[in-house]
């Protein structure tokens, strides 16, 4: 796989961590950063994001560092990625578009393919100018060379229009498929735990511990797409099923909660939720940030939470004392090592027999 270089761009509003994330994102859509260049300002630039003056800069460092690339580490607005194109020449691709190019090359199922090619044409509808598609950026390199919406940037507005409308009447068959198969589940008194967690937090290395499944598991961002669900064997006997969801992250890209609301719908109808936060992470508050803020937009706050310090293998006795200060309600377990399962089974087993006497 070709290797493109890059220069990272933002301004000091920002905490460091999230141009770290935004480095390991543009490293997973194969670009690798030579150079992270922050302005300091607290507010963006309406019209470039980031000064007029830096722009310039930018545009300089990139042809010392003979790089054609400018990753911004936050979402542009589209006139301000038109702007930035004009002035410097170079592509220019911020944080949704390495998001939406990860999401394209982990698509596997038609349906996981169908919701990245939705939130594609999504957001670069607005970025189209004239007749048909006039950014240049996305001739070559991320962004074109895989995803499923690759050809249909090639058309106009109008037709893309229509493909995204035909997009949502094929989703909501897919969402109205996964409605019935949840019915026939609880008609048959299966409860539903739902795994959500931040990206790479060992969500699908749990869900494999948990029931025996052979998820493919791998340490990328983005690797689970599509949902999966397992059946949990219970020491109690009670039905219970697992389902392991897209990982979040801060920022997350609204196109994406839009296209993949069939699969959101899998956290929405779940009786209990399992946090699942990386204890590895220095910025596990992010984390925690991220994904109860994204709890919060789906409405489900109003569930029974279990959070869960994954990856106990790899941190210090230290790091876990202070973490079990943060978190005292939390389940400190290492899916890789097989550390504590059996707590978090009968955990869960507790709350699970708790829904069934309140209901």
């Amino acid at each position: 796989m070709t290797i493109e270089t890059g220069v990272l761009a933002g301004i000091s509003k920002d905490d460091r961590d999230s141009f770290v994330e935004t480095e390991a994102l543009a490293a997973t859509s194969s670009v690798k950063i030579l150079e992270t260049i922050i302005q300091n300002r607290k507010v963006p630039d309406a019209a470039y994001y980031i000064g007029r003056g830096k722009v310039s800069d930018l545009k300089l460092r990139c042809e010392e560092l003979k790089t054609n690339i400018i990753v911004f580490n936050n979402n542009l607005k589209p006139n301000q990625q038109r702007n930035l194109e004009d002035i410097t020449g170079k592509k220019i691709i911020d944080r949704c578009t390495l998001i939406l190019d990860i999401f394209a090359k982990h698509a596997r199922t038609t349906e996981g393919k169908l919701q990245v090619e939705l939130a594609q044409l999504i957001y670069f509808l607005p970025r189209l100018s004239g007749h048909g598609v006039g950014l240049a950026q996305f001739s070559g390199g991320i962004g074109a060379r895989r995803g499923p919406g690759e050809k249909k940037l090639e058309l106009d507005k109008r037709s893309i229009r229509n493909r995204i409308d035909f997009l949502k009447d094929k989703l909501e068959v897919v969402r109205k498929h996964r409605k019935v198969l949840r019915e026939s589940r609880k008609s048959k008194g299966f409860l539903n735990a739902a795994l959500v967690g931040y990206t790479n937090s060992g969500k699908s290395t749990l869900l494999n511990k948990m029931t025996g499944a052979d998820v493919i598991v791998e340490n990328k961002l983005f690797s689970t797409l599509d949902p999966t669900t397992r059946k949990v064997f219970m020491k109690g006997g009670q039905n219970l099923l697992l389902t392991d969801t897209v990982g979040f992250i801060r920022n997350l890209p609204a196109e994406l909660i839009t296209s993949f609301r069939a699969t959101l719908e899998e956290i929405e109808f779940a009786d209990i939720i399992v946090m699942v936060l990386d204890a590895g992470r220095l910025d596990i508050d992010i984390q925690v940030d991220a994904v109860y803020r994204e709890l919060k937009a789906l409405d489900v706050l109003n569930k029974p939470v279990i959070t869960v310090l994954n990856k106990l293998d790899i941190v210090t006795p230290q790091r876990l004392l202070r973490l079990n200060n943060d978190f005292p309600e939390a389940i400190p377990v290492s899916a890789v090592k097989n550390v504590n399962i059996d707590k978090l089974l009968s955990k869960i087993a507790l709350v699970f027999n708790e829904l069934l006497t309140k209901s």
